[in-house]
């Protein structure tokens, strides 16, 4: 996911389900600010699981004074063979 990480000490990844089905927070996620990006890994089991589903995703840069966000990204999942 590319994203402005310089100045960034603490990032939260949040997945954000359709509908009434919550988000999912990943705090203090590892990430290199000089790399511009984060890579995100799921296991190909998981979304090979999953129904078509539009997910979002928002990267959020967390500090003393609160968190913001620096990405948010969409993904729109057709299983194999739809």
């Amino acid at each position: 996911l590319e994203a402005p990480l310089a100045g960034v000490t603490r990032l939260d990844l949040v997945y954000v389900y359709p509908g009434d089905a919550g988000e999912m927070r990943h705090e203090d996620i590892p990430f290199v600010a000089e790399s511009g990006g984060v890579m995100v890994s799921t296991p190909i089991e998981t979304v090979l699981a999953l129904p078509a589903i539009t997910l979002q995703m928002r990267l959020l840069a967390v500090d003393n004074g609160g968190e913001r966000v620096i990405g948010e990204y969409t993904f729109n999942h057709t299983p194999p063979g739809k």
